[in-house]
C-alpha cells in the first residue's frame, strides 16, 4: 500500500502549524487530541482475564489527584496515595502500572459489632470456589472520564472463633478526580439491638479516613451504611457550605448535594427518553449554580435518571450536552454510564436496575451565579441519526465488568467493545446493520435491533509454546462521546511485556450504514517468538457467528480477486498475502446465516474492511502494505475470518519493531429491499450491486476524499480535520464523500460565533445544520467543531464543493 504521499503532505501539514504564530495550535490529527482538565482511570492490574494466582488480585484507581490498588480477594486497599506530578490524561495511558505501584502502602480495616460481638472483615472473593457467571460479586458499575464506581459483595466478617457475621455486607468505592468515598453497607440477616459499623484507611502512620455509626432496634433485611469521603484538596472551601444548586424543566427538579455521593445531584424525569417514532426528540432543563465564596471552586454535577421497564424511556443512545442558557454548548465533557438490564430471577441487588447517570464538572468563578442547559439529544439531529459512545453497566445481564457501547440513533446498539475480554469472546464485540428490517418474530419492523454480525479482535497474538499473552493493565480514556462523532482510546501491554498498544475508536453520525474507524499502534519492546500472530480480525476466533459464501478484495484500482472460503478447521487456509497497492480492502458478502439469531427474523448484513493507511516494521523489516489471512473459525456453525498479519515465514520481532494503521470497518445492507434509511444514494446504487464485494469498494474510493487548502491547514482527509489559520477562518474545496462525513475544525480560540457555507457560484449558503455542530474543548483552552456534512455523489458522480468556515 503506497500512502507516502499522503503521509508526506500531512507531516508537511502538521510542521507547517507547529511554527505557526498560534503557539497553542493542537492540530496533530484526531488521534493526537489532548484531554483537558480533571480525569480518572479505573483498571485491572494484570488484567481481568488474566488474574494471577491468589493474593494478587488488583484494580488500580489513578486520577489527576491520587492513586490506590484495590484487592478483590482480600477486601483491602493495599496502596493509595495523592499523585503530586501534575499528568494529563492522556500522559496516564502509557504509564501502565508504574505510578500507583510507587504510591506508598496502605491498610483498610471494617469491622462490625453487634450485639457486643466483634466481627472483623477477612476478606472477599473466595476465587477457589466457582463463581456464577451473572452474579461475578466484584462489580463494574461507572467509569468514565470523571467516575469510578466499583463494588464488592459478599464481603466475609468473623468472629473470633471464626462464626461469620449474621450480615450480607457490600464495600462501594466511589472516585472523582478530588476525593474518593467508601461505603460500607451491611443488610441484617436478623433482629438486634445495636448494630455498629466503622472503617478506616491509613497508612505511612495517617488515617486517610474513617467514620463508624450506631444502628438501634434494626430490622432483618434493614440496611445499616456508613460512609466516609477523602478530599485531595484540604485546603479548599467546602464546596456544599458555598455553592447552591438547583434546576428546572417543566417543573422544579430535585437538586442537591447528596454527602454520599459527594457531589451535587439533579434528578431528571424519565421522559427525558421518551422514545416516539421515529426515536427524535431534544430534551433539555434549566441548571442554577451560585458560588458565593470568594474562590473559584469545581462543581460536580451528577444527573440521575432511573425508571421502571414500560415507562418509555430509552437509553440506548443518548447523547446529553451542557449548554449555556442560550442553548449554545459549554464543551465540556460530560461521562455517560448507563444499565439497562435486569434479570430473569427477579434479584435486584444494588445497581441492578434501569438508570442513565451523567457526570460532568463545571468551573464556577468567585462571586459568580450563572445558568446552564442540561439537554439531552435522543434519536435523531436534524433528521440524521446521531452517535453516541458510553459505558453500559453489566449488572443484571452478567460479567459484571467493563463493556463499551456505541449506537446510532436510539434502537439498538451500532458496535461494543470488551476491553479487558471479560466475556471471553473477544475485544470488539456485538455489531450491528443501520437501519434494516429488526431481528424477532416479524417481518418488515422497523426500528429495533437487527441482528447480531459481530465479532474481531485487535492483536492476537500467541507465544512459541502457544499461550495466549492477551492485553492486561488496559486503561480507557474517552475523548469525545457525541453526538456528531466519538472518540476512545484504549492502551494496554501483553501480559508477557512484549508488545505495547494503543487503540483509538470513532464512529460518525450518519444515515446510510454503520461504519467505525479504527487506529492502533503496537511498538514491541522485547523479543518476541510467535506461534500466531494477527494484529486485526475482521471476525474473531470465539466471535464470529455469521456464516457467508464470498470473500473479495482489491484495491483503490477495483477488484483484484473473489473467492468461496473454506470454513472452519480452527487454522489458516489462506496465510500473509501481500495487499499491494492503494485502499486495500475485503468484503465478507453473501452472508446466509446469522447462528446466534437463526430462528429469528430480520434483515442479515455484509462486512468490509478498508485500510486507509499502514506502516510497519516487522522483524527489522520496513512495509507500507498489508498482509492478509483467513483463518477457519468455529464459533457456532464453521466460518471463516480475515485478519491482518505478518509476512510469510516470520515468526519473530525485534525491539523497536512497530504496525501503525488507520482501517474502516463497515457493515452494510445485505439488499437493498432490507434497508428502509433516506439515503437514497445508497439506495439506488444497492438496487444494482447489492450483495456483492461493490459497496465495499464503494466506500473505499468516495471516503478516500480530496482536499485543497484555500486557507487554514488540512490535518487529515477522514474525518476531514483541519486547523484553522490566525483569523480563525478555514477554507477548502473538497471532492468525494458517501453519506455523512465528518468535519472537524481545530485550534478554534472562541466557543461561540461558528458558521459554515458552502461557496456555489460565488454565493455563500448556510451549511442547513449549522447548528447542531459538537463542540469540544482540548487541554490548550481551545475547541474543536464537528459538523456532518452530505457529501454523496450525485448521479453516481462525486463534485468539487466549496466550504468556508469562519469565527465572529
Amino acid at each position: 500500500m503506497n500512502r507516502k504521499k499522503s503521509f508526506l503532505f500531512i507531516s508537511i501539514a502538521v510542521l507547517c502549524c507547529l511554527f505557526a504564530s498560534c503557539s497553542s495550535c493542537e492540530c496533530g490529527g484526531v488521534e493526537k487530541m489532548m484531554t483537558r482538565g480533571p480525569y480518572g482511570f479505573l483498571w485491572w492490574e494484570d488484567g481481568f482475564s488474566n488474574l494471577k494466582p491468589l493474593g494478587s488480585r488488583e484494580l488500580n484507581i489513578q486520577t489527576s489527584s491520587y492513586g490506590l490498588s484495590f484487592n478483590v480477594e482480600t477486601a483491602d486497599i493495599t496502596r493509595f496515595g495523592r499523585i503530586k506530578t501534575d499528568f494529563r490524561a492522556d500522559d496516564v495511558p502509557g504509564q501502565g502500572n508504574r505510578i500507583v505501584q510507587k504510591l506508598e502502602e496502605s491498610e483498610l480495616n471494617m469491622e462490625l459489632k453487634i450485639d457486643g460481638r466483634l466481627y472483623t472483615c477477612k476478606g472477599g472473593v473466595d476465587f477457589t470456589s466457582q463463581i456464577e457467571y451473572k452474579k461475578i460479586p466484584y462489580r463494574l458499575i461507572n467509569t468514565g472520564r470523571y467516575v469510578q464506581r466499583y463494588d464488592l459483595l459478599g464481603i466475609l466478617f468473623e468472629d473470633s472463633d471464626g462464626n461469620p457475621a449474621p450480615a450480607d455486607v457490600r464495600l462501594e468505592l466511589l472516585s472523582w478526580p478530588d476525593s474518593l468515598t467508601l461505603v460500607l453497607d451491611a443488610e441484617a440477616e436478623s433482629e438486634f439491638e445495636n448494630f455498629e459499623m466503622s472503617l478506616k484507611l491509613k497508612g505511612s502512620g495517617k488515617v486517610w479516613l474513617e467514620a463508624d455509626k450506631t444502628f438501634e432496634n434494626v430490622k432483618r433485611a434493614d440496611s445499616c451504611k456508613v460512609f466516609s469521603t477523602w478530599s485531595a484538596d484540604t485546603e479548599s472551601e467546602s464546596v456544599e457550605e458555598h455553592i447552591e444548586v438547583s434546576a428546572k424543566a417543566k417543573e422544579s427538579l430535585s437538586a442537591g448535594f447528596e454527602k454520599q455521593q459527594d457531589c451535587f445531584v439533579i434528578d431528571i424525569p424519565s421522559d427525558f427518553f421518551y422514545v416516539g417514532k421515529p426515536h427524535q426528540s431534544v430534551e433539555s432543563c434549566d441548571v442554577f449554580i451560585r458560588n458565593d465564596s470568594e474562590k473559584k471552586l469545581p462543581v460536580k454535577l451528577f444527573f440521575r435518571m432511573e425508571y421502571e421497564p414500560g415507562q418509555g424511556a430509552s437509553v440506548i443512545g443518548t447523547a446529553p450536552i451542557l449548554c449555556y442558557a442560550d442553548g449554545r454548548p459549554t464543551g465540556d465533557f460530560v461521562q455517560i454510564s448507563k444499565n439497562w438490564h435486569r434479570p430473569d430471577d427477579g434479584e435486584y441487588p444494588e445497581y441492578v436496575d434501569n438508570w442513565f447517570y451523567a457526570y460532568t464538572i463545571v468551573e464556577m468563578p468567585a462571586k459568580s451565579c450563572s445558568q446552564f442547559k442540561y439537554k439531552t439529544v435522543n434519536g435523531f439531529l436534524d433528521g440524521v441519526p446521531i452517535v453516541s459512545h458510553s459505558q453500559l453497566c453489566l449488572l443484571g445481564w452478567g460479567g459484571n465488568q467493563l463493556w463499551e457501547q456505541v449506537a446510532i440513533g436510539n434502537w439498538g446498539e451500532a458496535i461494543c467493545y470488551d476491553p479487558d475480554i471479560g466475556l471471553n469472546r473477544s475485544f470488539i464485540d456485538d455489531v450491528r446493520p443501520l437501519m434494516v428490517w429488526s431481528m424477532g418474530d416479524e417481518d418488515r419492523i422497523k426500528w429495533g435491533w437487527t441482528n447480531n454480525v459481530g465479532g474481531g479482535n485487535f492483536l492476537q497474538y500467541y507465544d512459541q509454546s502457544g499461550q495466549e499473552q492477551k492485553l492486561v493493565s488496559v486503561k480507557t480514556l474517552h475523548r469525545v462521546n457525541g453526538p456528531n462523532w466519538t472518540e476512545a482510546v484504549y492502551s494496554g501491554i501483553t501480559r508477557d511485556g512484549a508488545i505495547k498498544a494503543e487503540i483509538t475508536v470513532s464512529t460518525p453520525r450518519c444515515e446510510d450504514y454503520n461504519r467505525s474507524r479504527h487506529r492502533f499502534r503496537y511498538e514491541v519492546l522485547k523479543p518476541v517468538n510467535f506461534s500466531r500472530l494477527a494484529f486485526y480480525q475482521m471476525g474473531a476466533d470465539n466471535y464470529n457467528t455469521s456464516v457467508f459464501d464470498l470473500m473479495a478484495r482489491g484495491s483503490a484500482d477495483g477488484l483484484v480477486e473473489e473467492w468461496k472460503p473454506e470454513m472452519g478447521g480452527k487454522k489458516y487456509h489462506r496465510k500473509s498475502i501481500a495487499c499491494k497497492g492503494d485502499l486495500p480492502w475485503f468484503s465478507i458478502h453473501k452472508t446466509t446465516d446469522c447462528n446466534s439469531f437463526r430462528e429469528r427474523k430480520g434483515a442479515l448484513a455484509n462486512r468490509g474492511l478498508i485500510v486507509r493507511d499502514y506502516s510497519a516494521r516487522i522483524n527489522g523489516t520496513d512495509y507500507n502494505y498489508p498482509f492478509m489471512s483467513n483463518f477457519g473459525v468455529e464459533n457456532g456453525s464453521p466460518s471463516s475470518n480475515v485478519e491482518l498479519s505478518a509476512p510469510e515465514g516470520v515468526s519473530t520481532l525485534k525491539p523497536g519493531d512497530f504496525v501503525e494503521c488507520s482501517l474502516d470497518f463497515i457493515v452494510l445492507p445485505k439488499k437493498a429491499d432490507d434497508y428502509y434509511g433516506t439515503n437514497e444514494t445508497l439506495k439506488a446504487y444497492l438496487e444494482k450491486y447489492e450483495d456483492t464485494w461493490r459497496p465495499v469498494y464503494r466506500e473505499a474510493v468516495l471516503n478516500d476524499l480530496k482536499v485543497q487548502m484555500h486557507s487554514g491547514i488540512l490535518v487529515e482527509n477522514y474525518p476531514l480535520v483541519v486547523c484553522v489559520d490566525e483569523e480563525q477562518k478555514a477554507e477548502f474545496t473538497v471532492t468525494g464523500g458517501a453519506g455523512y462525513v465528518p468535519v472537524i475544525f481545530a485550534d478554534v480560540t472562541s466557543g461561540r460565533g461558528f458558521r459554515l457555507v458552502e461557496i456555489t457560484e460565488g454565493k455563500q449558503v448556510d451549511i442547513h445544520d449549522n447548528i447542531n455542530y459538537q463542540l469540544d474543548k482540548t487541554c490548550s483552552d481551545t475547541y474543536r467543531v464537528t459538523y456532518n456534512i452530505s457529501l454523496d455523489p450525485d448521479n453516481g458522480k462525486s463534485h468539487a464543493r466549496r466550504l468556508k468556515f469562519t469565527v465572529k
